[in-house]
């Protein structure tokens, strides 16, 4: 068959209907990739639709009577979708029935076996209507007496609500309203013609008849007028049922449509072409809402990632010299001579100079651009600097904590890539690496399909650190039940127990007391967790040894590690002792930073050094997904997730094994209070606790030295406008033209607060901060936010300030002081300050103009191709723009014009544009 979604007919002798059969996959037909819902990229229903109207016209049958949808059909990244497309005989009344199956590439069992319905109804031709009606004259157009709606937006305020279309389903040009009636001007991009699946091989491109719906749903969702006013606005819109459809002619590529809705929300479709020729209508189309849960298929996504480093164009954007440059210091001395502790004195200098920018009064004009050279490796067989590695998370944090102050950017030593940066730096990148004058972002990517072989730990010794903490404990219990590890020695690091003396004070926003050694208080009762674990393996097989000695102090290690029995040699290392506790960009940072990176850095390289000639099997760095983004007020932490990836990265260049495992929110880690709740609401939902393991099982088998371990909710992460991170940005479809400060949020805010008195302003301003504070705190609704209550007491903690202040600066566009929530510890006093920061600039009625004046653009591009008279606008146009400058302009007017000189044509011309004829 010539069709882009089926490829074959099968007959079936002796019943009179057939199985039509097709493959759809996501690398055959690239446009499928454009209709994401929450997330995850499923066939559109227009295509079941399609599909149906396709088998149908194997048999005569031009009309679709019914087509229910029962289950959506989502696109696997890799690989196809089987589909059967089964039409019966006919019946009595001639109808058809039609069903659409699909089922797992890899399923087992016979032909018959493991088929899951989509959708079913029945197919009949247009003579056989039961009811039958002309089709709507759309040949006047715009249509008399609609009002034009603005949609210019359209596409970006649907992404907010779940609908992730990209430039093939982004049909909507022109929208207007007449009373009930939507009618709406839609057409697939010039490109979409071509190649693989061109307009006229379909019955109606699914691409061209789902955008027929879009300004149906941008009316249901957030209002025509952008003022939230509409209906559903909780959850997106699939579609449920189609009746009696009807195709009266195919292989349109734009179409005029016109939409009705009753009071229980059906719809009624008309469409005809750009000429006004009938070319589909549906008597009526009934849609329900859609959850995640409701798109994902019956295997767990995999959520085992690795950075890659993907080239961007660099071209057509202006050069941007950099306002200030920080070339990051590198100690000399050979590279590898006692890493931790250069990686300690390049991080110490490189946040002296974070603390001194961030801590200056005036805000400068541009971002300071922190320069590392060598720190990341872009290439699997690259090595990264270990004494620079630290300062991408370091920054990375920092970037969170104050957003747009800093860049990053690694270079080699060509000068290709110091000539590349201005034009890196132009492009508007926040972070990249420059190779031989090539620009590189990093992007996190699925990891390889992991191996079947695991290690095997028997008869071994295996050295765990920090399993006092949940996560290390957990790890330790996988290690005997998973890979049969009999004999384990836990370390016991000296300075997380007792009470350090000289722990310093809480910080001002209420979170936990910081040690000097990185733990708080509350961590560092977690020793107790050694002895717990010893407990639970008292009696088995397993022997369990517990040692003291702080593997950052390299004597005390050699000689712990000179204590494994010969008969039991070291076989695997396990190093999960992660920096703890809140660590701001501020003043107090150095002795958490130095102290950070001695437990987390120099003990790991100094297990890498003293380890070297052992046998090992597995050689496990724990780390956090704090340095790749999120890691706002967690510098050490950040600093050390840096180190650890390339130091995994660099003993794989020895050919040692190593693999950094860099979790995000994991139930079985103890996060900062709230941390967990916030990074859900940024779209980075906890593993749970078994679930994180099961990923430590993929790492271990997984080729590749630096890992991530991370769900995501695509849906969540969508709607956090302006905050996703760079990293993540492969995840996330942004429609062209789309702000990546919120501004559409912002400018929508700001037409909100035009003429509203100065009590109305902060009344909703109010109502904006206390939603977005019961959002970071997991409330269902602004109610539990009391207006007048301090953020410390409602529990906010480091993360959580931070957070605040970047999206009210998304909802705002407004460049907001780092200490916002200090200042003002409220939600009423918040909103006061921003109520004066927001002055009303509108008063004098531009804003309304300017909305006359989109209406106005709209109508023009509705009109241009078909206007009988152009010349006639263009001339009134003319006349009224000329009036404008005429009232704004105090140069002196022109020389009159000699009428004496010119020819009869001239003059009548001139009086025709003075008259707006």
């Amino acid at each position: 068959m010539d069709h882009p979604l089926l490829s074959a007919v099968l007959p079936a002798p002796g019943t009179g209907g057939a199985t039509f059969t097709g493959r759809p996959a996501r690398s055959a037909q690239p446009w499928l990739e454009d209709h994401d819902l929450l997330g995850t990229v499923v066939l559109p229903a227009t295509g079941f639709v399609e599909l149906a109207l396709r088998a149908g016209a194997e048999f005569g049958c031009d009309r679709l009577a019914g087509l229910t949808l029962h289950a959506p059909l989502p696109l696997p990244e890799q690989g196809g979708v089987p589909l059967h497309v089964v039409v019966g005989a006919p019946g009595e009344d001639g109808l058809r029935p039609v069903g659409v199956y699909s089922r797992s590439e890899d399923a087992d069992g016979d032909a018959d076996s493991g088929w899951g319905l989509h959708a079913e109804g029945t197919l009949a031709t247009a003579t056989g209507a039961a009811t039958a009606s002309a089709p709507a004259d759309l040949s006047a157009w715009p249509p008399a007496g609609a009002s034009p709606v603005a949609v210019a937006d359209a596409y970006e305020r649907l992404l907010a609500r779940g609908y992730g279309y990209g430039p093939v389903f982004q049909g909507l040009h022109a929208a207007w309203r007449r009373g009930g009636e939507l009618f709406a001007e839609i057409a697939l991009p010039a490109d979409a013609g071509s190649g693989e699946a061109p307009a006229d091989r379909f019955t109606v491109h699914p691409a061209l008849l789902d955008a027929a719906l879009h300004l149906d749903r941008l009316d249901r969702l957030d209002g025509l007028d952008g003022t939230g006013t509409g209906t559903d606005a909780a959850a997106p819109l699939a579609t449920a049922s189609w009746t009696d459809l009807q195709v009266h002619r195919t292989g349109a590529t734009a179409l005029r449509v016109r939409i009705t809705r009753d009071a229980r929300g059906t719809l009624a479709l008309e469409a005809a072409d750009e000429e006004g020729r009938p070319v589909l209508s549906a008597a009526a189309i009934t849609q329900r809402t859609v959850a995640a849960q409701d798109l994902r298929t019956g295997e767990q996504p995999g959520a085992l990632h690795r950075l890659t480093w993907n080239q961007v164009p660099a071209g057509g954007f202006a050069a941007q010299e950099a306002p200030v440059l920080f070339e990051c210091p590198v100690p000399e001395g050979a590279a590898d001579a006692d890493a931790a502790a250069r990686a300690r004195t390049v991080a110490a200098a490189t946040l002296d100079r974070l603390v001194r920018w961030t801590g200056e009064e005036q805000e400068p004009a541009g971002p300071l651009t922190v320069v590392t050279r060598g720190a990341v490796a872009v290439r699997e067989d690259e090595r990264a600097d270990l004494a620079q590695a630290p300062v991408w998370g370091l920054v990375r944090a920092a970037q969170g904590e104050h957003p747009g102050r800093f860049v990053l950017a690694d270079l080699d030593d060509t000068e290709a890539s110091r000539q590349a940066l201005p034009a890196a730096l132009g492009a508007g990148l926040t972070e990249f690496a420059i190779r031989a004058g090539a620009v590189l972002v990093p992007r996190l990517a699925k990891a390889p399909a992991p191996g079947a072989d695991r290690p095997s730990l028997a008869g071994g010794t295996v050295l765990v650190t920090g399993a006092g903490s949940a996560a290390g404990a957990a790890i330790a219990r996988r290690l005997v039940t998973g890979y049969g590890a009999t004999r384990l020695l836990l370390v016991r690091t000296p300075a997380a127990t007792g009470t350090d003396p000289q722990a310093a004070p809480g910080h001002d926003d209420g979170s936990a007391p910081q040690h000097a050694d990185g733990l708080t208080a509350d961590r560092a009762a977690d020793a107790d967790g050694l002895a717990r674990l010893a407990a639970e393996f008292a009696g088995s097989a397993v022997t369990v040894d517990t040692a003291d000695g702080d593997p950052a102090d390299r004597a005390a290690l050699a000689a712990l590690l000179a204590s494994v029995p010969a008969e039991h040699p070291l076989v695997a290392v396990v190093h999960a002792d992660l920096p703890a506790g809140a660590t701001r960009t501020d003043a107090q940072a150095g002795a958490a930073l130095d102290a950070g990176l001695r437990r987390s850095a120099d003990a790991a390289w100094n297990l890498h050094e003293l380890t070297r000639e052992h046998p090992l099997v597995a050689f496990l760095l724990l780390s956090s997904s704090a340095g790749l983004m999120h890691g706002a007020g967690q510098g050490a932490r950040a600093a050390a997730a840096g180190f650890l990836g390339a130091l995994a990265r660099h003993r794989h260049t020895l050919g040692l094994p190593a693999t950094t495992l860099a979790f995000g929110p994991w139930e079985a880690a103890a996060e900062p209070a709230g941390q967990t709740e916030l990074l859900a609401s940024l779209g980075l939902p906890a593993l749970g606790a078994e679930r994180g393991l099961a990923l430590l099982d993929e790492a271990l088998r997984t080729p590749g030295a630096d890992l991530t371990a991370l769900d995501l909710d695509r849906g969540t992460l969508r709607a956090a406008t302006g905050r996703v991170p760079a990293v993540l940005a492969g995840f996330v479809r942004t429609p062209a033209g789309r702000s990546g400060r919120g501004g559409d949020e912002a400018e929508q805010l700001r037409r909100r607060l035009t003429g509203l008195d100065a009590q109305e302003r902060e009344r909703l301003l109010l109502e904006l901060t206390r939603s977005q504070v019961a959002g970071l705190l997991g409330h269902a609704s602004a109610d539990a936010v009391a207006a007048d209550q301090s953020f410390q007491e409602l529990g906010f903690d480091s993360l959580a300030v931070v957070e605040l202040r970047s999206r009210l600066g998304a909802a705002t566009a407004l460049a907001l002081p780092a200490s916002l929530a200090f200042d003002f510890p409220t939600s009423r006093a918040v909103a006061g300050y921003l109520a004066g920061a927001l002055r009303p600039e509108d008063n004098d009625g531009t804003q309304g103009v300017v909305e006359v004046l989109d209406q106005l653009d709209a109508a023009l591009a509705a009109v241009a191709r078909d206007a009988a008279d152009p010349a006639r606008i263009t001339a009134r146009l003319e006349a009224v723009l000329r009036r404008w400058q005429d009232t704004r302009t105090t140069e002196p007017a022109d020389p009159e014009q000699d009428f004496e000189a010119v020819t009869d044509d001239e003059l009548f011309e001139a009086l025709d544009r003075e008259l707006g004829l």
